[in-house]
């Protein structure tokens, strides 16, 4: 199981002056990654947040993570895409365990061997729960990426 890291392929610093909107940089940058990898942006504008994950939500893209790096910036974490390619997405939010992981299991059983299942948890023991059941299960967990706002992708292969 990989689990996301945060070392950037390109950094952004909108502290800078640019010819260009902030956002349309970004968007230009995320363009020439590929999918799974990690671009920093850094900002200076309070308002940027807000931005940044309606931009990250729209693209197909995720804010894994903020940091403050001074009193005046921040540093959004972003990774483009995903890593893998889920043949289903299940979004489990709001739904505590062993919720997701029972709808996980009846949503793999319609899958072909190999494919790809991304189950979408904010659930606390999610992370522990998942690992143990893939174990006990014989199915694959590629990767877990946690975001800025604790939400968990789970990537499963049947």
């Amino acid at each position: 199981m990989h689990t996301a890291h945060h070392s950037p392929s390109t950094t952004i610093d909108a502290t800078i002056p640019h010819a260009i909107d902030p956002l349309v940089l970004a968007n230009h940058e995320a363009h020439a990654l590929r999918d799974g990898d990690v671009m920093l942006f850094i900002s200076d504008d309070r308002h940027a947040s807000d931005d940044l994950f309606a931009w990250a939500h729209q693209t197909g893209n995720s804010v894994l993570d903020v940091e403050s790096l001074d009193e005046r910036r921040s540093g959004y974490y972003i990774q483009k895409g995903q890593r893998w390619a889920p043949s289903v997405v299940l979004d489990a939010r709001g739904q505590r365990c062993p919720t997701p992981i029972i709808e996980a299991g009846r949503r793999l059983r319609f899958l072909a061997t190999d494919e790809v299942l991304r189950l979408i948890s904010d659930c606390p023991a999610a992370r522990s729960d998942v690992s143990a059941w893939c174990q006990s299960t014989g199915h694959t967990l590629l990767e877990v990426v946690r975001d800025a706002r604790g939400v968990e992708s789970f990537y499963i292969r049947k």
